[in-house]
């Protein structure tokens, strides 16, 4: 898959070739309600599926809309209304056609303290055992088949800590803490090096105090996150999705600087060696808090 899906509010979902710049590509009908705070993935049939959107009275809910053909149409929703969630793609064939749903706030005031996961069939949800956090504005990363790493905040403040879940027995571990207090970060996995076939995890920007360019990465089998290469510009409330060479992209995102970027920044691996290199693709606007993921290329028209 090289087309990337990329949405928020009322506007048209825009698609971008990311191996060419001089492909265009038709953008999607208009999404039936907003995406500030929604979740998005490729859902049955690995068609693109979005939940958790907004309605007009900026009450989030727990509908979910699929792509198909050129309409949106209307899904059974999630079991929990949630907002300010995060998602974790599956990159596994068993999971291909399931991605997991953190917990995250009910109509942004409840915290919840359920995740669930879209199966074949529906929506399933869970309570994993001994939660020993309240996590807002985080992000998660599929580590295997069975186990989420999730990274984020606590309301209100930011927060080192990361927590594993293991799916299958439902139970939560202590992961390595962050060198640095992060909220609204982005994560996801990226080669540990050029030659390598191993994945790391990886964090990029972020809040404490005050929004950041640093970058952590944590090897398998590791125990403490590394330095990883810095980025470009400082931000927060991005969006950093998994290419198909094991790099990642970091889609949009705010900084305080600028505003909300437009910008697509690439990291080809984790290595020391490593550099973040601006994309020749440019969002049509600057988005923060949006959906972006993968599709596949034959749902969508490019020429």
């Amino acid at each position: 898959m090289t087309k990337l899906l990329v949405g928020l509010d009322y506007d048209t979902i825009e698609i971008i070739d990311l191996e060419s710049a001089s492909t265009t590509c038709k953008n999607l009908t208009n999404f039936p309600l907003a995406l500030e705070g929604s979740l998005g993935g490729l859902g049955f049939q690995d068609k693109p599926i979005i939940c958790g959107t907004v309605d007009g009275n900026l009450n989030h809910s727990k509908k979910c809309f699929s792509l198909e053909g050129d309409e949106w149409i209307y899904l059974p929703g999630m079991n929990t209304t949630r907002a300010w969630t995060a998602d974790s793609p599956s990159l596994y064939l068993s999971l291909s056609q399931a991605f997991f749903s953190g917990k995250g706030k009910e109509r942004s005031v409840v915290d919840l303290n359920t995740t669930e996961d879209l199966t074949a069939q529906s929506w399933e949800e869970y309570l994993p055992q001994s939660i020993p956090f309240k996590f807002n504005a985080y992000c998660s990363v599929l580590v295997n088949p069975t186990t989420v790493l999730v990274i984020g905040s606590e309301p209100s403040q930011g927060s080192s800590t990361t927590y594993y879940l293991n799916i299958e027995n439902e139970i939560w571990t202590p992961g390595p803490y962050l060198n640095n207090i992060r909220e609204n970060t982005s994560c996801g996995k990226v080669r540990s090096s050029n030659n390598s076939q191993e994945f790391s995890i990886i964090v990029a920007g972020g809040w404490d105090v005050f929004q950041q360019s640093s970058v952590e990465i944590l090897d398998q089998g590791a125990e403490e996150w590394r330095k990883g290469p810095e980025l470009p510009v400082k931000m927060y409330e991005a969006k950093m999705v998994e290419d198909q060479k094991g790099g990642v992209i970091l889609v949009g995102g705010y900084s305080n600087d600028i505003g909300p970027l437009e910008t697509l920044l690439h990291l080809p691996h984790g290595g020391e060696d490593a550099q973040w290199t601006e994309m020749d693709q440019k969002l049509n606007v600057g988005r923060k808090v949006h959906v972006a993921f993968l599709v596949p290329d034959n749902a969508v028209d490019c020429y």
